[in-house]
């Protein structure tokens, strides 16, 4: 689409302030600085609206603009006349295009994102089953590419990530689902995928409750995995012995099955958020309500200790969710968080090692809140909560990072490997987290990520696997470096994924966008020229190319001279053109091309001379203007 250059309205400035949403209007959304939020509202409805997008500054690498910020649960209602789920959005300053994908269901959860769309899947750690997705079974202690040429990957700007126990998960900005791994159970959602699957192949949509339906989330569990749908339904496929695929059944299931609603706790309900754990499955809904299905031995399911295989209601009286809506949840091993609209952290579950952070090891079937006084979240604001196999996770406002529980591997970050049963200050002096900004976080199994503002990913904790991502296999408790030696220049970490059950962990690469400007020819001749233009790598790594031919679908290519660019410096770049035919318009233009970018430059053409001026050394200027027009007619 188009970039529009239009003025905001007053009128619509107004009624963005006041979160309301403006209707039948046009929405002016314009970007300074990647900070810029151009609606804010508790709700807000973009059906008959339409959206026009400025960008005023060059985006940094990886850099998602958010069009809506929506402050409330429910998704937004409808889409802009303009913009659907996935759509190719173009923006474009200073001469450089910036290709992004439209995702209703991005940011917390229910914000309009505008995702980077040059970026590929990475993965390291245990590949045993094959989940790292490379064709291979070897472990890796760095990043390693996920395989996507020949895949549903291919061509697929991937808006979500999920690792369960031993396989992985990704979803497509074309509605699509992607799994790889072990597939034992039917994990990954193909009824005719083997055993072991290297490379990611799709979730079977047709026949099943995802068809025509657009995926807003996905979650995998040990041996299971969730889909939530953009109309707030669930879908579930893989192992069921605990009944945590939620359809009334304890059958597992090859192909993804609808979770129950009728007469169960999501009778009438639209789900936000899902999330999974070892043998259970937890929902957010849009009215702060959450429900669970599965094993409920360790009290998993926050009502009792029986297992359901149908979603039951997590119990709000008499515990620290009456009168509160939550807003965020995690699922680890046996536990769950929740974070509530007023701040509350509530947990619930096993406790064996702390997990719950309630300053006690004894299980609890109904929701407790996690200690803050005294603690290191005394004062704190949580903005983001992750849960491993044993242990949790908190961001706050302020950008500091909580944690608590099993402590064994060193997952919690402390310079220690003692448990701790309430909320602990992460130490990050001296550490690849010192002086960094957070800006999301993961639990593994038995390790720790947070995703840092500058494109860097810190982990912590088990090693065994080279699940810390830093070529090493021995365990820390402090945060180290995931490598980027597999990184090309001017690529950076955007994102980082991983689940409660999970000794691997997968991440998305985002690739710098080269800036290409086409020049005019030079030294034409009625059968040379020489093509010239100018690239930018923007601080990685171009390869250069030129198209010619007699109109603007070309048809030639050649390698531009210099053939790759580097930096951050505008280069010159240049062809020379023999056999051309006489008195004959060209069309060309200039190609910079990286791992995830293509960049055309604009088209130029050139007239070779009439055959007449073959050997003559005079330029077409030297000549009169009457002989000029006889030899070239």
């Amino acid at each position: 689409m188009p970039t529009i250059r239009v003025c905001c309205i007053t009128l619509f400035c107004l009624l963005f302030a006041l979160g309301l949403p403006a209707g039948a209007a046009v929405v002016n959304a314009t970007w300074n600085t990647a900070s810029d939020v151009p609606v804010s509202a508790s709700s807000y409805t973009a059906t008959g609206s339409t959206v026009n997008f400025t960008l005023n500054f060059a985006p940094p690498t990886g850099t998602n603009l958010t069009v809506v910020n929506n402050s409330g649960l429910p998704f937004i209602s409808g889409a802009f006349d303009n913009l659907t789920q996935g759509q190719a959005v173009v923006l474009s300053y200073g001469g450089v295009t910036y290709n992004y994908v439209a995702h209703y269901y991005g940011g917390t959860g229910n914000d309009l994102v505008l995702v980077w769309a040059g970026h590929r899947p990475v993965a390291w750690g245990d590949n045993g089953t094959e989940q790292l997705g490379n064709n291979s079974s070897r472990d890796s202690s760095v990043p390693v590419a996920v395989t996507t040429t020949g895949t549903p990957l291919e061509n697929c700007t991937i808006l979500a990530l999920s690792t369960g126990h031993t396989h992985s998960l990704a979803v497509c900005s074309d509605g699509s689902i992607a799994g790889w791994g072990y597939n034992s159970f039917g994990q990954l959602g193909n009824s005719t995928a083997g055993l072991y699957v290297a490379v990611p192949v799709a979730v079977t949509k047709t026949g099943t409750p995802l068809a025509g339906k657009v995926v807003a989330a996905i979650s995998a569990g040990d041996m299971h995995s969730l889909a939530l749908c953009a109309d707030g339904t669930l879908a579930s496929w893989g192992w069921n012995a605990c009944g945590q695929l939620g359809n009334n059944s304890t059958t597992q299931s090859n192909l993804p099955v609808a979770v129950s609603t009728a007469g169960t706790a999501l009778a009438g309900k639209i789900v936000v958020a899902v999330a999974a754990g070892n043998n259970h499955s937890l929902a957010l809904c849009s009215d702060g309500t959450v429900s669970a299905w599965g094993a409920g031995d360790s009290g998993e399911l926050g009502s009792s200790t029986t297992q359901s295989s149908v979603p039951v209601a997590v119990t709000t009286v008499g515990t620290p969710l009456q009168s509160r809506s939550v807003v965020a949840i995690s699922v680890g091993g046996a536990h769950n968080l929740a974070l509530c609209f007023d701040g509350t952290l509530v947990s619930w579950g096993a406790n064996y090692s702390g997990q719950l952070g309630n300053n006690s090891t004894t299980q609890s079937n109904l929701p407790v809140a996690v200690t803050t006084a005294g603690t290191a979240l005394a004062g704190k604001t949580v903005v983001a909560v992750a849960a491993g196999q044993a242990h949790s996770m908190a961001l706050c406002s302020d950008g500091t990072l909580v944690t608590w529980g099993c402590n064994s591997n060193g997952q919690l970050g402390n310079n220690s490997t003692l448990n701790s049963s309430v909320p602990l200050a992460l130490i990050t002096d001296g550490t690849a987290l010192a002086g960094k900004t957070i800006i999301g976080i993961a639990a593994g199994y038995t390790h720790s990520m947070a995703t840092c503002s500058d494109g860097s990913i810190a982990t912590w904790g088990d090693n065994n696997h080279g699940q810390l991502g830093n070529n090493s296999t021995t365990d820390s408790s402090l945060q180290v470096a995931v490598s980027t030696s597999s990184l090309a220049a001017g690529e950076r970490f955007i994102l980082a994924a991983n689940g409660s059950n999970a000794y691997h962990s997968l991440a998305l690469v985002a690739t710098p966008v080269p800036a290409a400007t086409t020049l005019a020819a030079t030294s034409v001749t009625s059968s040379t020229a020489v093509l010239n233009g100018m690239v930018n790598a923007n601080d990685g790594t171009t390869t250069v190319n030129l198209d010619y031919g007699l109109d603007t679908t070309y048809g030639t290519k050649v390698a531009g001279s210099p053939a790759t660019a580097s930096g951050s410096a505008s280069t010159p770049v240049s062809v020379a053109l023999k056999g051309l035919t006489p008195a004959t318009t060209y069309h060309f233009r200039v190609n910079a091309m990286n791992s995830g970018e293509l960049a055309n430059g604009g088209d130029q053409t050139f007239t070779t001379f009439n055959t007449y001026l073959s050997g003559l050394t005079l330029g077409a200027a030297s000549l009169s203007p009457a002989f000029s027009q006889l030899v070239n007619s």
